[in-house]
């Protein structure tokens, strides 16, 4: 997978990419354990929320 830094960031050329990966087979593992894993973290801000459940035990 090509890195898009700042200003190459373009939807233009991250959609190409991503077009072109969806293309080959290989990769589907890939994103189906990224899926999985992605699943896992929950919903936004688990950091915050593992971040508050840790302080309520400590206190």
């Amino acid at each position: 997978m090509p890195k898009f830094i700042q200003f190459d960031a373009k939807p233009q050329k991250i959609a190409s990419s991503v077009l072109e990966l969806l293309k080959v087979q290989s990769y589907m593992p890939k994103v189906e354990k990224l899926l999985a894993f992605r699943k896992m973290l929950g919903t936004p801000g688990v950091s915050r929320r593992v971040a508050e459940i840790i302080l309520e035990d400590w206190q």
